[in-house]
C-alpha cells in the first residue's frame, strides 16, 4: 500500500449513536470507494465484514493501535467473504498513514466501559 500524506476528510460529518463517520462531500458508499475503519474491535470488524459481504467498496483498511489485532481480523474477514465472491481488498495496520486517500473514515475506537465507571469518566479516557 502506498504511503502518502493523509487528506483532510472533514467536509461532511455523520454521527451515529456510538460511531463517527467522516466522508468527503458528495461521497456515497458504492463500489470503487476506499473505506478506512479505525478500531478493529467487535464494531469495527462487523462493519468491515458487512461492507465486504455487500461488495460495497473496493478497499477496506482496518486500523488498530494494538499490534496484530487488525491484521488477524482482516485475514479472518477476507477468508470468510471469499466464498461469497467478494473481491474487496482488506488490509490492516497500526499506522494511520494507511488511511490516506480514503473516501470514508469510520471511527469505532474507544476504551470499553468498566464496572463502576461513569459515562463522564469514559469520555475523559477516550478523549485522550
Amino acid at each position: 500500500m502506498q504511503c502518502v500524506q493523509v487528506q483532510r476528510l472533514t467536509k461532511l460529518w455523520k454521527h451515529s449513536r456510538h460511531n463517527l463517520i467522516i466522508c468527503k462531500e458528495g461521497v456515497s458508499l458504492s463500489q470503487g470507494k476506499k473505506v478506512s475503519i479505525i478500531g478493529a474491535g467487535n464494531v469495527g470488524a462487523t462493519i468491515c465484514y458487512w461492507l465486504a459481504m455487500r461488495k460495497s467498496c473496493r478497499e477496506i483498511v482496518m486500523i488498530d493501535l494494538v499490534e496484530g489485532v487488525a491484521i488477524g481480523k482482516a485475514l479472518d474477514i477476507s477468508q470468510a467473504t471469499s466464498p461469497e465472491g467478494s473481491h474487496t481488498l482488506i488490509s490492516a495496520s497500526s499506522d494511520y498513514k494507511h488511511i490516506a486517500h480514503s473516501d470514508i473514515v469510520v471511527i469505532t475506537a474507544g476504551s470499553p466501559r468498566k464496572p463502576g465507571m461513569s459515562r463522564d469518566d469514559l469520555l475523559m479516557i477516550n478523549a485522550k
